[in-house]
């Protein structure tokens, strides 16, 4: 499909246009000329209708929307995350060259690109802090919900204008319901990639974000501690701290060195530099664990004593600010100082909102560990449960066994009356009735108790009837025998 043709197409969109959703819509005119954008084997454009906007996005391969994309179209119609926009299917959108082209739409969103805000905000060290915490609670939701976007980088990440970060390009996600079904429709780029996924012919997976995650988050971390790294190694567009190159001999590149150095004199960054060596000496990126800074309990604890230190330093700065208000109180009744005065109030009004803000950081991370708390609590209580019924079975079999050994017992005796029986003279008719009855009776009870043991067998044991043959068959046996005791005393009577 010609990049004119899908022009043209737009151009006259009105006319072109065959399906419902945008029927009121037009494509945005910057001085008579419609921006496209190109991504994922798509050509991009913006359609509006008052205060409603969505990106148009237009497949250059005919009807190129396979069953993954479905897939994953349906997959994200059920997703209620704060981190993607709203994205759908139109199929027989738009009529370009005579053939009727199924075209996929998103949200539009205002805001910047992360590599753009990085840009033109990145001499401020605390909003690169704060971003990178909104970074890694993103990863973190997608880690606990099994997806993977396949392809962050700086031009994937978007920060809305209440600075909230967002994900677009949605050609290379990976829900866990669909992992290793498909083939990869893109490596992603090689700047914030393991090299070998970039050596291509791979299957998509939820382990896709593991190594580009580090990679970013790392970037952000180490910009918040110094802003120059961006003129030495930033591209905007293209990469963050690292480039592809960097990734096959880690160690001895000089981001890493230079990263060291700054790493000296913070554990946080220098454990964060760890993984990733060790993550560069892995040979398939599907063989790499989840960082243990997006997921650790330790990790959250630590964060969680960072942020109450930095609220404890910022309470005493917001101390030391109000002990200047009183004193300036006492100087500005003479006219002197009121300018003064109010700075140090909207310093105080910003130092709350920080406060504030790591307040809501630190509940947050508390929630984190409650709920990990209590998923390991589950795991303890089924495991002791597990122990509670195998104690059960052994005790009951204990009992059984017990229970066998008094039924010998009984046998023997009943052998010792037997003998006794035959002593007894002929003629004897009384005493030979009497052992008789007691014989019967015995042998009856014997037979009961038979029938019991091995009802509690089959109800411990399941029906396998085996289980029973190391005592049922000798209570047989000398049932047996008795019967045929009794066969011959009421011949001899």
């Amino acid at each position: 499909m010609l990049m004119s043709d899908i022009q043209q197409s737009i151009q006259n969109f009105k006319h072109f246009y065959k399906g419902c959703m945008f029927s009121q819509y037009t494509p945005m005119t910057v001085n008579t000329i419609i921006p496209q954008w190109s991504g994922g084997f798509c050509a991009t454009y913006k359609l509006e209708f008052g205060s409603k906007r969505y990106a148009y996005r237009v497949p250059f391969i005919p009807n190129k929307i396979d069953n993954y994309r479905r897939d994953v179209i349906d997959l994200l119609s059920n997703l209620s995350s704060p981190y993607f926009a709203k994205f759908g299917l139109e199929e027989k959108s738009l009529l370009v060259n005579g053939q009727l082209l199924d075209v996929t739409y998103m949200e539009w969103i205002e805001g910047k690109t992360i590599g753009e805000y990085i840009k033109d905000n990145h001499g401020n060290s605390r909003l690169m802090s704060e971003l990178a915490e909104k970074f890694k609670d993103l990863i973190r939701w997608l880690y606990q919900n099994d997806i993977s976007h396949g392809d962050l980088n700086d031009s994937n990440i978007m920060v809305k204008q209440n600075e909230d970060l967002l994900l677009i390009d949605y050609d290379t996600l990976c829900f866990s319901d669909i992992s290793e079904e498909y083939d990869e429709i893109s490596p992603g780029k090689a700047d914030y990639q393991h090299p070998s996924r970039m050596k291509g012919h791979n299957r998509i997976s939820i382990k896709a974000d593991y190594f580009s995650a580090l990679v970013i988050y790392i970037s952000l971390i180490a910009l918040s501690l110094d802003y120059k790294l961006y003129d030495e190694y930033f591209s905007a567009g293209n990469n963050m701290l690292f480039k592809a190159a960097d990734f096959s001999d880690f160690g001895n590149s000089k981001v890493y060195k230079g990263l060291a150095l700054l790493a000296n004199n913070n554990n946080y960054l220098h454990g964060l530099l760890k993984e990733l060596v060790a993550y560069c000496k892995i040979d398939n990126y599907l063989m790499l664990a989840i960082s243990q800074t997006f997921l650790s309990i330790d990790k959250l604890k630590l964060d969680i004593e960072d942020a109450r230190k930095r609220r404890d330093e910022l309470l005493n700065q917001k101390s030391e600010k109000q002990e200047q208000i009183s004193l300036i109180d006492l100087i500005d009744s003479r006219g002197q100082v009121s300018k003064k005065l109010e700075q140090v109030n909207i310093s105080i009004t910003g130092l709350d909102i920080r406060i504030t803000s790591l307040n809501k950081q630190i509940n947050q991370l508390m929630n984190a560990i409650e709920t990990t708390n209590n998923e390991l609590d589950r795991i303890s209580a089924i495991n002791q449960e597990k122990f509670y019924i195998k104690d059960f079975q052994n005790s009951r079999l204990q009992n059984l066994t017990t229970e066998y050994a008094n039924k010998l017992g009984l046998y023997n005796n009943l052998t010792a009356q037997y003998q006794k029986f035959q002593q007894i003279s002929g003629n004897d008719i009384k005493k030979r009735e009497n052992i008789l009855n007691s014989l019967k009776s015995q042998i009856e009870l014997q037979s009961e108790k038979k029938e019991l043991m091995e009802a509690k067998y089959l109800s411990l044991n399941g029906p396998d009837k085996s289980k029973l043959s190391f005592c049922s068959r000798d209570v047989i046996g000398f049932m047996f025998l008795f019967m045929n005791i009794i066969i011959i005393l009421s011949m001899v009577m």
